[in-house]
């Protein structure tokens, strides 16, 4: 049985596939640009001049990545044969649209 069978039944360590990553990645930076224009800007760019705030943003981008492609990964597979990147990155959207909605409202 060769590595590319293995891989394609689902038993080998197969390398993470595009349609996770990518939703996960854009989700992220978008998230977490409206945090910070939230919280940092208080609701203005103006926070993109300094650097401590950049520093700040990978921070936050580091933390929220893992969280984010394990939603991507997993709505991914609830969209079955439209796993395409568009369609996981539109789910993963609404999700934490809804997240951060619930997040906000019981605060």
């Amino acid at each position: 049985m060769s590595v590319s069978t293995i891989n394609q039944a689902g038993r080998g360590n197969a390398a993470p596939s595009l349609p996770t990553i990518l939703p996960a990645a854009i989700t992220t930076v978008v998230m977490v640009m409206f945090l910070f224009y939230i919280d940092e800007g208080y609701y203005d760019f103006r926070w993109m001049r300094n650097a401590g705030n950049w520093l700040m943003f990978v921070v936050y981008l580091a933390f929220v990545f893992p969280m984010q492609w394990l939603l991507a990964g997993v709505l991914g597979r609830l969209a079955g044969k439209r796993r395409s990147v568009a369609v996981v990155t539109l789910l993963t959207l609404l999700a934490d649209s809804l997240i951060l909605g619930l997040i906000f409202n019981f605060l």
